[in-house]
């Protein structure tokens, strides 16, 4: 019998790698073909590879005519939202994550939990028929006789930092990448603001972030200078600029470090301070203790991850 083929992009290494290894490996035990790759593994590549299942990390309208032409071929297209563990609003996330075009050749919708599973028949009410709760294999990972694969990496770790305190942030919109990226202007160039309402929302979660690093900052300087810590070690989120913390850092005292995945650097910290970040999520199920760091308890940008920690 022809074996089925399962593709898998991975669109940020040091987050997924495992998690979707671990899957690639489970569908081998049952006697999957598995081809891991780049985010958008090439579509000159599928075209000439056999037909299989097709795992993409959302589904926005900018690929609805590529996954047109990969259907037309015989693929099945599925969606597993990689950031969907945590979000501030429903609507705002679904309608720019499950593009109406795209939706038209996706499957199966596969979600993380109970909230997704219900946003998306809430919001993509088209979408209800498709969606499918599973959880999301990064997760797995993180299981009692699983988790040892971290062991020497956290060692390792613990070595070169002694006591220290990880923080974990969460800013890419207030610190972006690039240095003076508009994030609103990009966003509405993308279709992905389209109302005024949309563009003042996006503006008050900028101008809460901004705060809230700011607070952070100053709280982590005051921290450093007791010497509670051996070290604090600053892991910026992968979509931030990871230069304006080191230059922060350089000047308060505090290591800055983005080195693979975060579950080692997780296992190794005395406890973990974050700014509404997944990781808070992959420390409970770590039972490792995490603090959430919220300046206004009643924001409207308050997370799930900041509830649970």
């Amino acid at each position: 019998m022809k074996k089925r083929t399962l593709y898998l992009p991975i669109g940020t290494k040091c987050r997924e790698l495992l998690g979707k290894a671990l899957l690639a490996a489970k569908a081998v035990e049952r006697d999957w073909r598995v081809v891991i790759g780049s985010l958008d593994i090439r579509e000159e590549f599928l075209e000439d590879s056999a037909p299989g299942l097709l795992i993409e990390n959302n589904i926005p309208d900018d690929k609805a005519e590529r996954f047109c032409r990969l259907k037309a071929r015989g693929y099945v297209i599925a969606n597993l939202s990689e950031e969907s563990a945590v979000y501030y609003d429903g609507e705002e996330y679904w309608t720019h994550r499950i593009g109406r075009r795209a939706l038209e050749s996706t499957e199966v919708i596969f979600t993380v939990g109970v909230r997704s599973e219900e946003d998306i028949r809430t919001y993509r009410p088209v979408a209800a028929e498709r969606v499918m709760l599973t959880g999301n294999p990064r997760f797995d990972t993180l299981l009692p006789g699983v988790r040892t694969v971290y062991d020497a990496s956290a060692e390792a770790i613990r070595r070169r930092h002694g006591r220290f305190l990880l923080v974990n942030s969460n800013f890419g919109r207030a610190n972006p990448c690039r240095v003076g990226l508009d994030v609103v202007a990009v966003w509405r160039k993308e279709g992905k603001l389209t109302t005024p309402e949309q563009v003042d929302r996006m503006r008050r979660e900028i101008a809460y972030k901004t705060r809230q690093m700011i607070d952070l900052q100053s709280l982590l300087a005051e921290v450093a200078r007791t010497g509670t810590f051996d070290r604090i070690v600053v892991r910026p989120h992968p979509t931030e600029n990871h230069d304006a913390w080191r230059a922060w850092g350089a000047a308060a005292n505090v290591a800055v470090e983005y080195e693979g995945s975060a579950i080692p650097w997780l296992l190794a910290a005395e406890m973990m301070l974050h700014a509404g970040c997944t990781t808070a999520i992959e420390a409970l199920l770590l039972d490792r203790p995490a603090v959430s760091f919220v300046p206004l308890p009643d924001s409207e940008f308050v997370t799930h991850a900041d509830a649970i920690s």
